[in-house]
């Protein structure tokens, strides 16, 4: 019985280790296939908030928040000294993002520019 499962296992290995029949003829037996790999787009969201600081200037803190389908989470966060009522556009992250203050602690608006 034992000298038979070694011949088997032996066979077994001669016929997976040699090279398949189909491949000796060339042309038909090999079919390319390609992958396009698109990164998935993230969903984000912004939010800003205003420090009064002594003076006529305030600290602005942008925190983009970037969320991947696959469940990772991307926080991105600078800051910014900005004069008192100000408002303009801010590069965060490689986002352009829109903020404008009210008073001194107070925010109008906050989005991402196209």
């Amino acid at each position: 019985m034992r000298k038979l499962t070694c011949v088997v296992l032996a066979a077994a290995l001669v016929l997976c280790a040699s090279p398949p029949a189909y491949a000796a003829f060339g042309a038909g037996a090999r079919t390319d296939i390609s992958f396009i790999y698109a990164p998935a787009q993230p969903s984000y969201f912004v939010s800003a908030s205003v420090e009064k600081l002594n003076g006529n200037q305030n600290r602005l803190a942008i925190t983009i928040t970037e969320l991947y389908p696959d469940g990772m989470e991307n926080v991105i966060t600078e800051t910014f000294l900005i004069p008192n009522n100000a408002a303009g556009t801010y590069e965060v992250g490689g986002y352009s993002v829109y903020v404008d203050t009210k008073g001194n602690i107070q925010i109008r608006a906050c989005y991402i520019v196209e």
